[in-house]
């Protein structure tokens, strides 16, 4: 399980499989079950730098270790 929260500005999640990235805003909270990987980003358009698996664990899109 993981909480995503964001203090300030804003932030785009990503969830594998879930259709187009959701923008969070300061004061916003999200909860994921671990089970599915996401990217969070500046924007959505932004390319993932760092991706989060279920475990967890994180590695650069390309397979690579973060």
């Amino acid at each position: 399980m993981a909480l995503i929260a964001v203090a300030r500005g804003e932030a785009w999640v990503g969830i594998a499989g879930d259709g187009a990235p959701t923008r969070m805003r300061a004061g916003d909270a999200l909860v994921t079950l671990g089970r599915t990987p996401y990217v969070v980003a500046d924007g959505p358009d932004t390319p993932p730098q760092v991706v989060i698996d279920p475990g967890p664990t994180c590695r650069t899109p390309d397979g690579g270790c973060g």
